[in-house]
């Protein structure tokens, strides 16, 4: 299972170009962002890569580590949820027809559908799966995440460094994704950006039913999104009542004009959410707030 009890109410995001760490509290039904930092990654210190070398400076990223648990007041903190880029771990949706009859059987086929699904004999990958609820008796979808065993081992190797115990770690979209799939009003789009493009999921019934990587080009990234959002409106026909809002999250968000693309999709502009709307509230001023909504989403696991 992916969303569990009893993990830290402090969380860090590992990004190519930022590090994230923040602890958060709970009042009155809102996440609240009590401590943090957020300290810049010089290029190429990290380049994140589903089945390459990510860490190209580990001492580098070492020392940055440290420095931001430190700015944000969260040295003592041993235990860590970790947040990685979207290229670094991949995310899927698997359906599995006609329930296996073992657990064995089971795992033979996660492993297969997995291997298709990201390209990587399963022998090399960190397989995570959660069951997603579902109507028909005779299917079964799983949200599945996959990293490369030798990738993890670069990212563990420093934790261990710093007698950290990392108890959950998970591709950024899931973290993010988090804030959305409490919502019941309607359905939420996810748009989370990244240095290859962007990665996306439709979430229905407080579940994922879609989710997308996007690889392309930065000039290309407006179109995609454009595209992705014309299979939504095609494949569901959402009247404006049934869209509860869309969250773009990424470093660029601002050079995206997503209320243009959204008018030319659908009609009108659905809102775009922020993140006092999915109840995560951030005190200081001054701050980019996409750098936040990964780590915090970790963070806010703590009160499942």
């Amino acid at each position: 299972m992916f969303f569990r009890p009893s993990f830290p109410k402090n969380a860090l995001d590992i990004e190519s170009n930022y590090i994230t760490a923040l602890s958060l509290e709970k009042k009155a039904g809102r996440h609240i962002v009590n401590r943090m930092a957020i300290v810049p990654v010089p290029e190429n210190t990290i380049v994140p890569n589903f089945s390459e070398k990510n860490i190209q400076n580990p001492e580098m990223l070492l020392n940055l580590l440290e420095q931001a648990v430190e700015n944000a007041d969260l040295k003592r903190r041993k235990k860590w949820s970790i947040a990685l880029p979207n290229e670094t771990i991949r995310t899927a949706l698997i359906t599995i027809e006609n329930p296996p009859k073992s657990k064995n059987e089971f795992y033979e086929i996660l492993d297969w559908k997995s291997e298709r699904a990201f390209g990587v004999p399963a022998e090399e990958l960190r397989l995570a799966h959660e069951k997603i609820s579902i109507e028909q008796p005779d299917k079964a979808k799983y949200l599945v995440t996959a990293i490369k065993l030798s990738v993890l081992q670069e990212y563990e190797n420093l934790f261990e460094h710093l007698r950290w115990h990392a108890g959950l770690i998970l591709p950024r979209l899931l973290c993010e994704m988090k804030w959305l799939l409490t919502n019941t009003i309607g359905d939420s789009l996810l748009i989370s950006l990244h240095s290859d493009g962007f990665s996306s999921a439709i979430i229905q019934s407080s579940v994922p039913s879609i989710i997308r990587n996007v690889n392309c080009a930065w000039q290309e990234v407006e179109d995609e999104i454009y595209r992705f959002l014309m299979f939504y409106r095609e494949k569901f026909n959402p009247q404006q009542e049934d869209l509860f809002g869309i969250l773009i999250v990424g470093d660029s968000t601002k050079a995206i004009d997503i209320n243009k693309i959204t008018t030319d999709v659908f009609g009108y502009m659905p809102k775009v959410l922020s993140p006092e709307d999915v109840n995560l509230y951030v005190p200081m001023i001054n701050i980019n707030s996409d750098t936040l909504v990964a780590s915090a989403g970790l963070a806010s696991l703590a009160w499942k």
